[in-house]
C-alpha cells in the first residue's frame, strides 16, 4: 500500500501506475470527477482519501462501480456518522458462497492511516 497526493497529470498518471500492482490511497486538496475517474479506469485499487460526506459519495460511484475503498480523514464524529450511513446504504446485499481456506501468510502491517474498502 502507498500513498500518493494528486496535484497535476503526471502525479495522477504516477497513481495509476502504481494502482496496477500495489493499492493506492490517493488524496488531493480539491476532488473532481475527472482525475478520479482516470484512476478508476486504469486501476481497480485505488483507495479516495476523503474529508466528508459529498467526497466520500463521489469516490464510492465513480464510473457506476467506485473505488476500491475509502479512507476518511476528519475529527468530526458527525461526519463519521454520515458517511458510514452512506457505506452501508450503498452496500446492499452481499451474497455468501462456500470457500476453502488454503494458505494463510503473514503480510505485515500497514504504517500511517486505516482505510475501508468500499468493495469486496
Amino acid at each position: 500500500m502507498i500513498e500518493c497526493r494528486i496535484t497535476d497529470k503526471a502525479s495522477e498518471n504516477a497513481a495509476a501506475e502504481k494502482g496496477k500492482n500495489l493499492i493506492v490511497i490517493v488524496e488531493t486538496s480539491d476532488w473532481t470527477v475527472i482525475p478520479l475517474e482516470n484512476l478508476v479506469a486504469q486501476s481497480d485499487k485505488i483507495v479516495a482519501a476523503v474529508k466528508n460526506r459529498h467526497e466520500a459519495e463521489l469516490a464510492l460511484t465513480v464510473l457506476e462501480k467506485g473505488v476500491y475503498g475509502i479512507l476518511l480523514r476528519t475529527d468530526k464524529p458527525a461526519v463519521v456518522k454520515e458517511v458510514a450511513g452512506l457505506v452501508k446504504n450503498a452496500a446492499g446485499a452481499v451474497n455468501l458462497v462456500p470457500f476453502t481456506v488454503t494458505r494463510i501468510r503473514p503480510v505485515g502491517w500497514a504504517t500511517g492511516s486505516a482505510w475501508t474498502p468500499a468493495r469486496s
